[in-house]
Parts: structure tokens; C-alpha cells; sequence
């Protein structure tokens, strides 16, 4: 049960994390990224499988809910290329109906995706067979 914890506030703050570098909403002092670069280096270690502690998580599920994290970061990119082309093809568009489809993409691509993610990494982590 601690260790589900460390868990959960481990892929909660790498997704945070994920989120302040690619929305540049909050700058984030070096320290903090010094920090977390030594703790994430620590749990790639311990999960390598150098060191076969039984109250770990698997290494196969660690590494597939970090994929989750990594995958947000592909998506930002990909949510901008298509943003991007979606303003190239509506440029003389003012119409209420497309700032409200835009808001609504935006709010989605930029936020309900990390919560979403972040969700699915906390039901893997504290339920077994979601894994």
C-alpha cells in the first residue's frame, strides 16, 4: 500500500511535470528539474531489474504506465501540428461557433488529456488487474 502510493505521487508529478514543460503555464526552477531527474533516474534503476525486490511493481507495468507519460508528450505535438493546419484552412473564420469549437479542442487537447492519462495510471497502479 506505501508503495502504491510512492507510485501515484510519482506518475502525478512526472505527468504535472510533463504538463508545466509543454503548456509553459509555470516556470519551473532547475533545482526542482535537478531533483526530479535523480528521483526518476533512481526508479528507472530500481525497475531495470538490476535489484529484484518483490515489493516493486513489475518492471513490464512500470515501463508500460511510463509509456503513458511519454505518449503526452507525442500528443502535445501532434495536437499542434493539427491545430496548426485546422487555423491554416479557417483563417477568415469569425464566427462565435468556431471560438467555441477551438476553446473546446484546446481545453481537451491541453488539460482533459493529462487528467485523463493520469487517471488511468492511478486505477493501474492501485488495481492489479488493470495492468
Amino acid at each position: 500500500m506505501v508503495f502504491n502510493i510512492i507510485y501515484s505521487i510519482f506518475f502525478g508529478l512526472t505527468d504535472l511535470l510533463i504538463f508545466f514543460l509543454l503548456t509553459r503555464s509555470v516556470t519551473i526552477n532547475w533545482s526542482i528539474l535537478l531533483a526530479y531527474g535523480v528521483v526518476f533516474i533512481l526508479f528507472i534503476v530500481l525497475h531495470s531489474g538490476l535489484f529484484p525486490l518483490r515489493s516493486l511493481m513489475p518492471e513490464k507495468d512500470f515501463f508500460d504506465l511510463m509509456m503513458f507519460s511519454i505518449g503526452l508528450g507525442i500528443l502535445n505535438i501532434m495536437g499542434r501540428i493539427q491545430n496548426w493546419q485546422f487555423d491554416q484552412r479557417l483563417q477568415d473564420q469569425t464566427s462565435p461557433t468556431y471560438f467555441a469549437f477551438r476553446k473546446t479542442i484546446d481545453f481537451i487537447q491541453n488539460k482533459l488529456v493529462y487528467v485523463m492519462i493520469y487517471f488511468y495510471q492511478l486505477l493501474a497502479i492501485w488495481i492489479i488487474e488493470l495492468r
